[in-house]
């Protein structure tokens, strides 16, 4: 059986693609290089013609932080879509994608995934409207899965803290950046784990 994660928001992260050794294929997501916040555009344009909120570098810093890794580029299979490969797992990187703006363009990948990734950035629930299986959660240290009171959002984390969608879920892995990570039944055992760690820092 093929393990397949979704990352939205994966900007140039690594760690998962490193650590990650049972999944087969990533499937990244990112708005950049069109623009660092979703769709948005500041409507000011700098001296090499871009927009403020376009990331120029973004592509090449990619490429370079999964080649440190081990990853290889193959041939885009489009303009927006590059895919790399290590030789037994796969990257399918979707740039340009704001999520939950151009879900309608990401069902298929979102219908084959098993696995959610959850570093730095928390994204919209809205993948979960064409999920097929039940899905594991990784959540990486160095991201604040911290309740946001009043929170109105379809974000996954604020939605697992309110019950909204744990049913979606079988488990929960807690990945520490050194690649040791920990594996819980139920969501509220991962936060009891993440706030004891918050509070030894």
């Amino acid at each position: 059986m093929q393990h397949h994660a979704l990352y939205i928001g994966a900007g140039i992260d690594n760690i998962p693609m490193k650590y990650c050794d049972w999944i087969h294929i990533f499937t990244c997501m990112d708005s950049q290089p069109y623009s660092e916040f979703g769709v948005q555009q500041s409507g000011k344009i700098n001296t090499y013609g871009h927009d403020e909120f376009y990331r120029p570098d973004f592509i090449e810093n990619v490429n370079k932080s999964y080649y440190n890794i081990g990853y290889e580029l193959h041939d885009p299979i489009n303009g927006n879509i590059r895919c790399y490969s290590n030789g037994t797992q796969c990257i399918f990187y979707y740039m340009n994608t704001s999520i939950p703006d151009h879900h309608n363009q990401v069902k298929i990948p979102f219908s084959e995934i098993d696995s959610v990734i959850v570093s730095g950035h928390d994204p919209d629930c809205i993948f979960l409207k064409y999920t097929t299986k039940r899905l594991s959660f990784i959540g990486v240290e160095g991201t604040s899965f911290d309740k946001i009171e009043n929170d109105s959002t379809n974000t996954l984390v604020q939605c697992l803290h309110n019950g909204k969608y744990c049913f979606f879920f079988y488990n929960y892995f807690f990945l520490h950046k050194d690649g040791t990570f920990r594996e819980f039944l139920f969501w509220d055992d991962f936060m009891n784990y993440y706030y004891k760690l918050c509070a030894m820092n």
